[in-house]
């Protein structure tokens, strides 16, 4: 099984286009840009974006935020 990515600060996907090409599967990324959200999505469409701050969802907490990961579910967080 593959391991599971977290992109938190995602641009484009540059990052996770090369973990996913080392056989890592990017599940979730954060992003707020618009530019780089539609790149993402053209890179990842397999990939649930939380299109919001990074910060402002640190700040808040996950749990005010539906599908998110479980615990245990995140094995890399970039």
């Amino acid at each position: 099984m593959s391991p599971v990515i977290f992109d938190m600060f995602s641009g484009c996907g540059g990052l996770s286009l090369g973990l996913n090409q080392a056989g890592f599967k990017i599940k979730w990324a954060i992003e707020n840009w618009d530019p780089a959200i539609k790149t993402f999505r053209l890179n990842h469409p397999e990939t649930l974006i939380f299109e919001d701050s990074a910060v402002t969802m640190l700040k808040n907490g996950f749990s005010n935020y539906s599908n998110m990961p479980e615990k245990y579910e995140v094995d890399i967080l970039t």
